[in-house]
């Protein structure tokens, strides 16, 4: 499980104890494949749009999208903007305090529908979670998966003394073109194994 894995557990862990009466998903589904019934409670999501990556952490840019439904019957467009303000106020809250087992939270900006999909309503979070420490990640995660590299048998090496030569003269040589200019020196080492040693070899 990697770092960034683990922070988006438990941002979500979170966000789900911190806001028991709305209902929670970890997949996004746009408004007319929910029921009525869920989006009147108001559902959130937490999204991962974004990894800044650094050397040896990580800051994960998040979107945290709320979903409403108003009663189009009893309602007006303005009764979608109060909802989302309410569902807002409660995310602010909880950006206050995640808890200690969530990475530093920074809150970007927040976005909402401007009555525009009246009855549907949405508030839309912009986050930065981190920096992700990966360090102390397993090596498993960190370096690639264990090579097992063929035996090494020779080595050949020309050295250009001077005048230097261009990149281009060099590539010729490593393909063994000495047609324009030749090296200054030219080594070759013969590596044998255990049964087989034998002195190396220089010129």
């Amino acid at each position: 499980m990697t770092a960034a894995v683990r922070a988006l557990a438990a941002l979500r862990a979170s966000l789900a104890a911190a806001l028991p009466d709305r209902l929670h998903s970890a997949s996004f589904v746009d408004h007319p494949q929910r029921k009525p019934a869920e989006l009147e409670q108001g559902v959130v999501t937490a999204l991962l749009p974004e990894i800044e990556p650094g050397d040896w952490d990580s800051t994960l840019r998040l979107r945290v999208v709320g979903q409403l439904q108003v009663r189009k019957h009893v309602s007006q467009p303005h009764d979608v903007e109060t909802a989302e303000l309410a569902l807002y106020g409660q995310l602010r809250a909880w950006l206050r305090n995640p808890g200690a087992a969530v990475p530093p939270l920074t809150l970007r900006s927040a976005r909402f529908s401007s009555q525009l999909e009246f009855p549907f309503g949405w508030v839309a979070l912009e986050l930065d979670m981190g920096p992700l420490d990966e360090t102390d990640a397993p090596d498993s995660e960190t370096y690639p998966p264990n090579q097992q590299p063929g035996r090494l048998l020779r080595a050949h090496m020309d050295v250009d003394l001077a005048p230097h030569e261009t990149r281009d003269e060099h590539n010729k040589w490593l393909h063994g073109d000495y047609s324009a200019s030749r090296p200054e020196l030219t080594l070759e080492t013969q590596h044998h194994g255990p049964d087989h040693d034998q002195p190396e070899t220089g010129g």
